[in-house]
C-alpha cells in the first residue's frame, strides 16, 4: 500500500510539475522525498529515529552547554526544498514583477 501510494504521489507531482522549472521540480521532489522517508520511519517503527546532532553554545540550556535539535536525513531533504523553493519563488516573483513593469511601459 505504501509503494502503491509512492507511485501515486511521484505520478501526480511530475503532472503537476512537469511545466515548471527543473529547479522547481527538484525541491518538490525533495520536500516529498523527506516527508515519505519520515513516513516510512513511522510506519515500520512506529517512531522516526532522529541520529544527526550538532550543537551551538547555549546559555539557556539547562546544562549551559551545547543545543541544536536532533534531526535525520530525511529532515534535511524537506529543510532544503523550502529554502530552494523559497529561493525560487522570491526570484521568480521579482522577475515577473520587472516583466509586468516593462511590458506596461511598452503600451
Amino acid at each position: 500500500m505504501a509503494f502503491g501510494s509512492l507511485v501515486v504521489t511521484i505520478y501526480f507531482i511530475y503532472v503537476v510539475t512537469k511545466e515548471q522549472p527543473l529547479v522547481y521540480r527538484i525541491a518538490i521532489g525533495c520536500i516529498t522525498g523527506g516527508a515519505y522517508g519520515n513516513l516510512m520511519d513511522r510506519v515500520r517503527m512506529t517512531k522516526v529515529v532522529d541520529f544527526i546532532e550538532m550543537g551551538i553554545p547555549s546559555a539557556t540550556s539547562p546544562n549551559g552547554g551545547w543545543f541544536w535539535p536532533v534531526y535525520n536525513v530525511a529532515d534535511m531533504f524537506v529543510v532544503i526544498g523550502v529554502a530552494v523553493l523559497f529561493i525560487y519563488t522570491l526570484k521568480y516573483e521579482k522577475n515577473n514583477k520587472k516583466e509586468k513593469i516593462e511590458s506596461n511601459n511598452e503600451v
